[in-house]
């Protein structure tokens, strides 16, 4: 582990997964779920177009943007494997003042414990729209912010399956969002990226999506077990509670 690691790791107070690894009937739905995400058709029929979005202007904000905030309810809301309180997923849309539909459009995944939509803002959407005339969709993860659920303390997620099932979620409601752009409102220029778990979640997103997509994964790799084993949440682990739900 790198120092920067050693530094980081000591200041993680959030504890994770003091509810063990979930019930059997979660794992289930989620593994049947993955011979959905295989077929890009079945996906794009059954999953991408069935949620009401609802959208309307943000006021002030700066000049050199439009800023738009909306809702919709989760592809997978009706799966019984997504707390209630994060049934609605909620976003904001940046785009250059000057917008029209050869805009640039990238998703914006969040990584572990950004609760809210002001940091991606300030330091990705807002430098993309005045300085390359890029807009960008700012997404709030399922257990996160106002998706958080009442038992749970910061991003101390509950259970190992909640982890899954975050992932999952993001997977629908990012290729959700992404047809919303291009079929409702003409963006064909398409991106998505995230940074860490935001990184990871944007990759899973990609790699089931039907159409072309520019995919730009930031501090991130095709498995998190690292950072739970021994990188720097380890220390945070219910790792006996883990041990008797097995």
């Amino acid at each position: 582990m790198s120092l920067v690691d050693k530094v980081v790791k000591r200041m993680i107070v959030t504890s994770f997964f003091g509810d063990g690894w979930g019930d059997k009937e979660t794992y289930s739905k989620l593994l049947s779920l993955r011979s959905v995400y295989q077929d890009r058709q079945l996906l794009h029929k059954n999953y991408y177009s069935d949620s009401q979005l609802s959208v309307k202007q943000m006021k002030g904000g700066s000049k050199h943007l439009t800023s738009f905030e909306g809702r919709f309810e989760s592809p997978l809301a009706n799966t019984g494997i997504l707390p209630e309180e994060s049934r609605y997923c909620r976003f904001h849309l940046h785009l250059p003042a000057d917008f029209n539909p050869s805009t640039r459009v990238c998703l914006l995944f969040a990584p572990t414990g950004d609760h809210s939509f002001w940091r991606r803002y300030r330091f990705l959407s807002y430098p993309l729209a005045r300085e390359y005339g890029i807009g960008s969709v700012v997404v709030e993860n399922p257990f996160y912010g106002s998706r958080k659920p009442k038992n749970q303390t910061r991003s101390g997620i509950r259970q190992v399956s909640d982890l899954f099932t975050m992932g999952s979620a993001l997977i629908l409601e990012g290729g959700f969002l992404l047809n919303w752009l291009q079929d409702e409102h003409g963006f064909s220029s398409l991106g998505i990226s995230g940074v860490s778990l935001g990184g990871h979640n944007a990759s899973l997103t990609a790699a089931v999506y039907q159409r072309p997509l520019a995919t730009i994964p930031c501090l991130s790799w095709s498995t998190a077990a690292h950072t739970f084993s021994d990188g720097i949440i380890s220390g945070q682990l219910y790792v006996e509670c883990a041990e008797r739900s097995t």
